[in-house]
């Protein structure tokens, strides 16, 4: 299931959502909707919550974000992809308030989205 984030999503950001559709669904979880049992037993040894969001800002460097992203956070399934004044963020991490406190520092934070994947693989709301 792929779908828009904003009616201002520019057409270049959204061909690299559908190429990187793939990547962001490392697990299933757009696809099914629930993980496999191998799939929850990733979930619970690795990292725990789904953190997805959009940053609003100027002089926005996608490639500057996903190398900050690389350097100091532990995690995986990272996704920074936009423009200089709108990234989407997705990431797997055990830290997800680290990564907004990050972004909100690089402009206005909203759609933000933290999902416990060790709930949602027990059949419970993430």
């Amino acid at each position: 299931m792929i779908f828009l984030f904003q009616n201002r999503l520019s057409h270049d950001l959204y061909q690299h959502f559908l190429k990187l559709h793939h990547f962001i669904n490392c697990l299933g979880y757009l696809e099914t909707g629930q993980p496999s049992k191998l799939e929850r037993k990733i979930i619970m040894t690795e990292f725990r919550y789904d953190t997805q969001l959009l940053i609003e800002g100027h002089d926005l460097d996608e490639d500057a974000i996903n190398d900050y992203f690389v350097e100091h956070f532990r995690g995986d399934c990272l996704l920074a992809v936009g423009d200089e004044d709108l990234i989407k963020i997705h990431f797997h991490t055990n830290e997800p308030w680290k990564v907004l406190e990050y972004c909100a520092s690089l402009g206005e934070i909203y759609d933000i989205v933290v999902e416990d994947m060790d709930r949602q693989s027990r059949g419970l709301k993430g």
